[in-house]
């Protein structure tokens, strides 16, 4: 397994590689250590709680999304459809292969159910919540299912949260301000994936 880990890390770091010009393409230019470092570590994490498996393909990929979405979201405040359909794609892909982590069906209503809600969110927010955070939600439902989307979105909203109040506390930011959230969907997501490997 160690040599399992080490070897998918390194492909991971890789990907990280392959994604650098994207990036900076979409006005997100990060420190090429930071680009390549981020995909390794989960890749690897993830091998390490999965194992070499049908189930990696959907996992890995899903992380390297919400990887770069998370980079372009930090320096953009905006997540670009790209990868939303990048995301939405590894789904079909994984239920079409039969290695998703859920079936087709509750899969399909994950992404119908984590989209509404953000729908919502992004209409009452008034500028707090994007679109691309609801776009970006319902296709990590179409990978995660309900019981894994349940979990991501619980431990989203706890990590931004947490954020959020520390970041009003020491007056970092206005309450205003919008929030990045595809960093906090990287949390959750993570989480899920482990919660889903370990029921």
């Amino acid at each position: 397994m160690v040599g399992a880990v080490e070897g998918v890390t390194v492909l991971g770091a890789a990907a990280g590689w392959g994604v650098r010009g994207f990036m900076r393409a979409q006005g997100a230019s990060w420190p090429d250590w930071v680009v390549v470092t981020g995909p390794a570590v989960l890749w690897g994490v993830l091998t390490s709680i999965f194992g070499i498996q049908a189930h990696l393909l959907p996992a890995a990929g899903m992380a390297l999304c919400l990887w770069v979405a998370c980079c372009v979201d930090l320096r953009t405040h905006r997540i670009p459809n790209v990868i939303v359909l990048a995301t939405f794609g590894l789904g079909l892909l994984a239920q079409s292969l039969r290695v998703g982590l859920v079936p087709a069906l509750p899969a399909l209503a994950a992404a119908c159910a984590a989209g509404l809600l953000f729908s919502v969110a992004v209409i009452g927010s008034r500028g707090g919540f994007g679109w691309g955070d609801a776009k970006l939600a319902a296709a990590m439902g179409c990978i995660l299912g309900p019981g894994g989307m349940a979990v991501a979105l619980l431990v989203t909203s706890l990590t931004a949260g947490v954020v959020a109040a520390v970041a009003l506390l020491f007056r970092w930011r206005n309450w205003r301000d919008p929030l990045p959230f595809a960093p906090f969907f990287l949390v959750g997501g993570m989480v899920a994936l482990f919660a889903a490997a370990h029921p």
